[in-house]
């Protein structure tokens, strides 16, 4: 199965360091959950947390991008599709470069109920 356009064109500009791609791209993200009738896709949200696990993207200086399209969309996501989010999150927290990811994980999803802790000094 491909992955989905908008992550792959995510990929390629995490590749180039093509910040202003990363801005328009990560935007691109919420503009398809509204579209999708104010709904996470299954396929959208699968592709994008395989990000996750890429070193690539867990190493880039504006990762943060993306983790703020989950932030911002979160009440669009499904009870398991929340559920999988923070599974993943809290696998990726410790290797994450760019420090404005966690808090973007952190804070947000904290005041918003869940068990998340900020680990870093």
């Amino acid at each position: 199965m491909p992955e989905h356009e908008l992550v792959a064109s995510l990929r390629e500009a995490f590749v180039a360091g093509n910040d202003e791609r990363l801005e328009r791209e990560s935007f691109e993200i919420s503009m398809e959950v509204i579209h999708q009738g104010n709904r996470w896709p299954d396929d959208l949200l699968e592709a994008l947390l395989a990000l996750f696990d890429w070193a690539t993207f867990l190493q880039a200086e504006h990762s943060s991008l993306v983790v703020f399209q989950l932030y911002v969309n979160w009440d669009e996501l499904s009870t398991t599709q929340r559920d999988t989010v923070l599974r993943v999150l809290a696998q990726a927290y410790p290797r994450f470069a760019d420090r404005a990811s966690c808090f973007y994980f952190t804070s947000p999803f904290a005041w918003r109920g869940n068990r998340v802790m900020c680990l870093w000094m």
